[in-house]
């Protein structure tokens, strides 16, 4: 097997599975992949575009929408997700973009970079 092959087959990207008693749910979140960071990128640049105040909001529900999987490893939501995630309560999306951000090594840091802050 080649050196790519074996790269390609390696699953290195890390799960968590979080309990949300608030919503009677676990949700298993998995750390990005290179694309799924540029494209989290994209976007938060478009939320931070529109000066709208709930971009933070929204901003917060986008890394769980990009984090979230199923158990077969497909995304548990859509980007049509994001308003609906984004008005439940606020402690919870706040928890649970925190541990995606965590998974993503994604800091404070960089999300005011990306906002431009």
């Amino acid at each position: 097997m080649s050196l790519i092959q074996q790269i390609q087959q390696a699953n290195d990207l890390k799960k968590k599975q979080v309990d949300v008693p608030e919503w009677g749910v676990k949700i298993t979140l998995q750390e990005m992949t290179g694309f799924q960071r540029a494209e989290f990128e994209q976007e938060v640049s478009k939320l931070t575009d529109s000066g709208d105040s709930k971009d933070t909001v929204r901003m917060m529900a986008l890394v769980i929408v990009c984090s979230a999987v199923s158990d077969d490893g497909s995304p548990a939501f859509t980007h049509n997700d994001i308003d609906v995630l984004a008005g439940k309560s606020l402690s919870v999306i706040t928890a649970l973009s925190q541990e995606a951000m965590k998974l993503a090594s994604m800091t404070e840091d960089d999300i005011e970079e990306l906002q431009g802050n």
